[in-house]
């Protein structure tokens, strides 16, 4: 069980707990305030105590870079920077109770969950809101009481859960590749990306889901030991996440093989509160008695230290000890320290010193997940001798039946030989078969009969059975669609030699045809793809490459033809395309053209985004991000006009957005400030019924028509 530390005692209830960096830890109390904390010299390195922050205060966030703290009273967002202590933006969004709330680090936005529902995207700078992410519950729309309960980011995706148990993944700079990972269900509380591919949520059932975003309906569930899980932690091993819930135990989970590692990883006299993960050991606690503790997990460093210093025992015994540590790059580098032990005491007792493999394995002795191993490795060599012997008799099935009881004997390069020239007797037997010539064949193979793993594939050829003879053929002519077809009929030609070695060149095949569609090389890509003409081999992933093969002609010809446009749409509905380096260097470009329109719309200049975006303001499947751009430029100009006391203006701008968007609660918030100015009614009847649909823009001449003159 790992070590535990005493580190704070706070006077007052822990609200927030939130790691910055591997050096510091951020936490609110409900009276004291806020602190930052460096955890290598136990030092507090920053305090805040602001009027509005404390007992009121409904979300709380830090910027990971340790500069911003957000954090809201009911409806009203503050954002502070924390060198100066000065407060930069409030924010409000009236008639909501703002409930959580977090920083993207790749950015400036900050996002807001609110009790209607809502995911707002703003600019901490600003108070104008870009973009309504999304909006709880999915499925039914009227309700009295509603929430967003867990949000994550990672990179530009956002990852949010609210009312209903829906969880959505969405690219925040194009609103595109929204997954619906979970359409329905129990209340989450705990979101965790562990990479760009990979999200795990938890909920209140005890329900850990592990969910892939290369593959939307795939997902692998953990039946976690507790309910109503708070927090979930992605530990230095990307395999394993560690959960909180309202217990005084944390478990740790294996999120690749999908079962809990320890039940009762790190137990604690208190409940726990929250818990963050500092540096690769340093795992923070803070309990509701208001203790913060420092747990320290098994350290990287010293499985690394120990195995520099050929302590692999001790090494070992960590290994045991903390799961956690399981296939991490030290205890990479541990497996193949023990490897080259391993082989270098083969190779001694090749050359029969067995007193100096004995020297070598010393560092080995006593770790038990290794003793049947290398015990098997003295004992196999014992009978060397024997199978030189056989071997130099060219007594190949004898070599082979010695190899099955001692398998070490396998991993010797006298193994490698009889293996080559079982191959070949197999090659020309078959040779001697295509020419009628079956007595030469049974003399090739005769032998052979006695090694067990070898005699059904012997008798298929001897006896020329009709399935296997089509399948060699095949085999030698590349013909995938029968080679595919016959195994599978019968797996037993999955043995066959040639085989063998043809399925070794495929996958070779597969994976350089996917670097070559990365790359853009698509000549090459294509004569590989040749290779698996009308064949259903492999069809799950010869279908995705030549889907992405296909897509990627297109995107280039229109790459190289300038229209962005549609090389947008073409990377929208082929997502794999993404991750190629056309792709990755598109979505750079997409990103700096939204960035540059954001400023354009928080300052109300819609004809600069439509300048700026040119032809791309039709795309059709980022109409969503588009239309935020449009609206918010529009919303600010009416702000700007009412603060400027211009009520025409501003009046003509109503008009002209209504006409455009329709109408939505950002604009009747703008029209009720309108009138509460200037105290004029605006003619203004609408159907609250009727709801305009969010891409109705696209159809305006005013924008549209504009955009074809440029």
């Amino acid at each position: 069980m790992p070590k535990i530390y005493h580190h704070a005692k706070e006077r007052s209830q822990i609200i927030s707990f939130s790691r910055l960096n591997t050096n510091s830890l951020a936490y609110v109390t409900k009276y004291s305030g806020a602190k930052i904390i460096d955890i290598n010299d136990h030092t507090t390195t920053l305090k805040l105590v602001h009027s509005e922050l404390g007992r009121e205060t409904t979300a709380i966030c830090f910027s990971q870079d340790a500069k911003l703290i957000a954090f809201a009273n009911n409806s009203i967002i503050y954002i502070v920077d924390l060198a100066t202590k000065s407060l930069i933006k409030n924010i409000t969004i009236p008639n909501e109770k703002i409930e959580i709330l977090t920083f993207c680090p790749a950015s400036t936005y900050l996002i807001a969950g609110t009790d209607c529902g809502r995911v707002y995207q703003y600019r901490y700078n600003n108070a104008s809101l870009l973009s309504r992410i999304c909006s709880f519950p999915l499925k039914t729309k009227r309700t009295k009481t509603n929430f967003v309960s867990a949000l994550s980011i990672h990179n530009e995706k956002l990852a949010c859960s609210g009312l209903g148990g829906a969880l959505f993944v969405i690219d925040l700079h194009s609103k595109i590749r929204k997954h619906i990972l979970i359409e329905q269900g129990s209340r989450i509380n705990a979101l965790c990306f562990i990479d760009e591919k990979t999200l795990v949520s938890a909920n209140v059932d005890g329900d850990v889901l592990v969910h892939s975003l290369a593959h939307n309906k795939e997902s692998k569930r953990i039946d976690a030991p507790f309910k109503n899980i708070r927090d979930i932690v992605k530990t230095p091993n990307s395999d394993y996440v560690i959960i909180s819930a309202e217990t005084n135990y944390l478990a740790l989970l294996d999120i690749k093989k999908a079962k809990v590692a320890d039940a009762k990883y790190i137990e604690f006299e208190k409940t726990i509160s929250k818990i963050a993960l500092l540096h690769d050991e340093s795992l923070f606690v803070a309990l509701e008695d208001s203790q913060i503790l420092n747990a320290k997990l098994p350290n990287r460093a010293q499985l690394k230290e120990l195995v520099m210093q050929n302590a692999l025992y001790e090494a070992y015994r960590l290994v045991e000890r903390a799961p956690i540590l399981h296939n991490t790059i030290e205890y990479k580098l541990l497996q193949k320290r023990y490897k080259d032990i391993y082989k270098e005491a083969l190779h001694a007792l090749m050359n029969q010193n067995k007193a100096y493999a004995l020297k070598c394995i010393a560092p080995l002795k006593g770790i038990k997940s290794k003793e049947n191993e290398i015990n098997s490795l003295f004992r196999a060599f014992e009978n060397f001798n024997r199978f030189k012997i056989h071997y130099f008799e060219k007594k190949y099935a004898l070599c082979f039946a010695m190899c099955s009881k001692y398998e070490p004997l396998m991993q010797t390069p006298l193994y490698e030989k009889i293996e080559e020239a079982w191959r070949d007797s197999f090659k020309n037997a078959y040779r001697h078969i295509s020419l009628g010539d079956s007595q030469n064949a049974k003399a090739l193979l005769h032998e052979y009969l006695t090694v067990a793993s070898k005699r059904e594939i012997i008798k298929l050829l001897l006896t020329q059975e009709s399935d296997f003879m089509t399948f060699l053929h095949a085999v030698d002519a590349n013909d995938f669609q029968t080679v595919d077809e016959l195994i599978y009929k019968n797996k037993l030609f999955l043995e066959t030699p040639t085989y063998i070695s043809l399925n070794q060149s495929i996958e070779k095949n597969i994976k350089k045809i996917d670097l070559f569609i990365k790359q853009g090389e698509l000549q090459k890509a294509k004569n590989h793809l040749k290779l698996f003409k009308n064949t259903t081999f492999m069809r799950d992933e010869l279908e995705r490459l030549i889907t992405n093969f296909n897509a990627m002609i297109k995107l280039q010809n229109a790459y190289k033809a300038n229209n962005f446009k549609g090389c947008y749409e073409i990377l929208d509905a082929n997502v794999g395309l993404n991750a190629t380096e056309l792709g990755i260097s598109l979505n750079k470009r997409w990103a700096a053209l939204v960035n540059e329109c954001e400023e354009y719309a928080l300052s109300g200049d819609a004809k600069s985004i439509k300048i700026t975006l040119n032809n791309l303001i039709s795309i059709s499947t980022r109409t969503d991000k588009i239309g935020d751009l449009l609206r918010v430029s529009f919303q600010s100009k009416i702000k700007t006009f009412l603060a400027d006391e211009n009520y025409q203006g501003a009046q003509n701008i109503i008009y002209s957005y209504i006409d455009i968007f329709g109408n939505d609660n950002e604009m009747r918030l703008l029209m009720k400030n309108y009138e509460n100015l200037c105290g004029k009614k605006l003619a203004i009847t609408l159907d609250d019924g009727v709801r305009t649909p969010r891409d109705e823009w696209i159809k305006s001449n005013i924008i549209m028509e504009y955009s074809k003159k440029l």
